[in-house]
């Protein structure tokens, strides 16, 4: 039968249980005790406590001993296995490993706790940016929620018992505010950027409600003008500063065909010219990627870049809210086309959209308004002509 006792080594105590094999030989299991903090147990008390424990946790085939893995290595080996992740989602991860979830790197897995998790996250809000600056909630969630997922494989691959990460609530974060132009400042906006030779990028963008993305993967080999339509099916991503690639789309609903009126097939044969001339003037030196929206030299174009020297500028010209981003051109075509009384369905497509759930719930200051348009029609349907309004007297007088 097996048993247990407590031995101290040095200033801490470690557990040692006496069991015997399938050949009836006795064997010693040694195992340290470590407290709550991550930390070997120094006192006589919390070493009889947490050896009871590991001891009724080894009965019942729960225990699992530390391995020695520092969350550093399990990070690496938590990014090799999960290589098919979206190259965004990987570059994402890549980033947050590095500056953030580094910080906890030197620990083992088995000595993580909530209460240093809860330091940590503590931490970063505080001065976790560059220069001691404070971190985002937004990004401090992500750290988290990227912690959580490391450790939850560690769970998985039996290195520790539980996931700590699941003891701590990660900050809260307020939704991002819409910024939803009216039609009158959206051609404000298109009147300061034409002229330039992305306006068609723009206008796409506030017309078909693409992603940046998307538009900026978009190839001439997907647009047919002859039919008016273009079909969108990678987007561009950036995994490092100098580094870009094409990855595939959010969802299999994200690959859509996209139809175009006139005036948006008018803008892009005068874009394709103008592209034609630039072309021309690079000679030899012009990267040519079949690229609709693309640098001088045919090289893809960088957002950030974009939304700096061009965006922004056109913004203040035009007298608009300067902190309205390139994505709520995205959100100001869903709402402009719901409040002209499109059918959600119709616009849940256009967005690229896996159900119109989505899209109710994302654009739901639209819904109120919507609704009271619904009760006018019916009220005007059911509405009576003046000259056909008649007093029906009762029979029986």
């Amino acid at each position: 039968m097996a048993s247990y006792h407590v031995v101290k080594r040095g200033r801490r105590y470690s557990i040692v249980i006496e069991t015997r094999d399938e050949y009836n030989n006795r064997r010693e299991i040694w195992r340290a005790l470590v407290g709550k903090d991550g930390r070997g147990i120094t006192t006589l008390k919390e070493a009889n406590a947490a050896a009871a424990q590991v001891f009724a946790e080894w009965q019942q085939g729960q225990y699992v001993p530390p391995l020695g893995m520092k969350l550093s290595e399990c990070v690496k080996l938590y990014m090799e296995s999960h290589n098919t992740l979206r190259a965004k989602t990987l570059q994402q991860y890549e980033f947050l490993a590095a500056q953030y979830l580094s910080r906890l790197g030197h620990l083992r897995v088995d000595q993580i706790t909530p209460a240093i998790i809860q330091r940590w996250e503590l931490d970063l809000l505080s001065h976790g940016g560059r220069d001691g600056r404070p971190l985002s909630p937004k990004t401090v969630r992500n750290a988290h929620t990227l912690l959580s997922a490391v450790l939850g494989q560690a769970v998985q691959w039996q290195m520790v018992r539980q996931n700590p990460v699941r003891g701590v609530k990660p900050p809260k974060i307020e939704r991002h505010e819409q910024h939803i132009l009216m039609a009158e400042q959206v051609r404000s906006l298109l009147a300061q950027l034409r002229g330039h030779r992305l306006y068609a990028l723009f206008y796409l963008l506030v017309l078909r409600g693409m992603r940046p993305g998307e538009a900026l993967g978009l190839k001439w080999s997907d647009v047919d003008l002859r039919r008016a339509s273009m079909t969108l099916r990678r987007q561009l991503v950036r995994p490092g500063p100098r580094h870009w690639q094409f990855a595939d789309l959010k969802t299999l609903q994200s690959r859509r065909t996209i139809y175009l009126p006139a005036d948006a097939v008018a803008v892009l044969k005068e874009h394709r010219a103008r592209q034609a001339e630039e072309k021309l003037k690079a000679g030899p030196y012009y990267t040519d990627l079949d690229l609709v929206f693309a640098a001088p030299d045919g090289r893809p174009l960088w957002e950030r870049n974009i939304v700096r020297r061009v965006f922004k500028p056109a913004l203040i010209r035009a007298g608009l809210d300067p902190s309205i981003r390139l994505y709520d051109l995205r959100h100001t075509c869903a709402t402009l086309l719901l409040e002209a009384g499109e059918n959600p369905k119709v616009v849940a497509d256009l967005l690229g959209h896996s159900s119109v759930t989505i899209t109710l719930d994302t654009y739901s200051h639209v819904t109120p308004r919507l609704r009271a348009q619904a009760g006018d029609k019916l009220a005007e349907l059911f509405r009576i002509p003046e000259d056909s309004k008649r007093i029906a007297k009762p029979q029986n007088e």
